[in-house]
């Protein structure tokens, strides 16, 4: 679950501590004829503006394999499309993020905006309160591109290439430890700002050590990895584009 901003219930995670899966049905065979089966599922149609980075791209990885098309496919089992805009680039610093929403403003209302960005700011050794102060400009646009509702729009957690092997020779540790300082500049922005934060961090740290869940370029994450922030993030989204506001804190 992910803490939420503004309205005062409890948060399941605290910005201090930022370092902390679907149903699968079967078919039974039944000789004979069988009774009618239920009839299509409703389905209702929802959009997603997700802004970032390459993890949002899916950088290394099929197009199919990115996080933005497997939750729009794992919705789609449950009986709800999900029409995916992606802006987003690899390489891009919160500056680009917002250097292109100038370029090319939002048109229309979203159901759901994601922000995952950050990355590149600790790569290019920029300072965290300028990436705070440009995070904020960004998730107060990811609102209105949101129709103004905060509680649609949800801040990721910058995930840690320290530990793949590119990311070893990065600095490792090193990197680890400047991605924790940028994420906890981030956290009190979302939160500030009515936003839910994702802490997906430490489901990154699980790829040290693990090639299957990092892409071939060995510093970018594998569409398995993508797979298990989607199973993380799943039962939220569900709740904020139905707003099953019981199922967030």
């Amino acid at each position: 679950m992910m803490p939420h901003g503004k309205p005062a219930a409890p948060g399941i995670l605290a910005c201090a501590v930022l370092a902390a899966l679907a149903c699968a049905g079967g078919c039974r065979d039944h000789p004979g004829p069988t009774a009618p089966g239920p009839g299509p599922v409703a389905t209702r149609a929802f959009s997603l503006l997700a802004l970032g980075d390459s993890y949002t791209v899916g950088e290394g990885v099929p197009e199919w394999g990115a996080w933005p098309r497997q939750l729009a496919d794992s919705l789609l089992v449950r009986g709800d499309t999900l029409a995916v805009t992606s802006l987003a680039a690899t390489g891009w610093t919160t500056g680009d993020l917002l250097a292109a929403l100038d370029r090319t403003p939002p048109t229309g209302t979203h159901d759901l905006v994601t922000v995952m960005i950050g990355v590149n700011n600790q790569f290019q050794d920029l300072p965290p309160d300028a990436f705070a102060d440009d995070l904020r400009d960004i998730v107060g646009r990811a609102v209105a591109a949101a129709g103004g509702r905060p509680d649609r729009v949800i801040v990721f957690s910058i995930p840690d290439y320290g530990i793949t092997p590119m990311g070893e020779l990065f600095g490792g540790a090193a990197v680890s430890a400047a991605i924790d300082t940028f994420n906890a500049a981030a956290c009190p922005v979302a939160l500030d700002g009515g936003a839910h934060w994702l802490d997906i961090t430490p489901l990154s740290r699980t790829a040290a050590g693990r090639s299957d869940l990092v892409a071939r370029d060995g510093l970018h994450f594998s569409t398995a990895m993508y797979g298990l922030w989607v199973e993380d993030m799943q039962d939220d989204v569900i709740g904020i584009l139905h707003d099953r506001k019981g199922m967030l804190p």
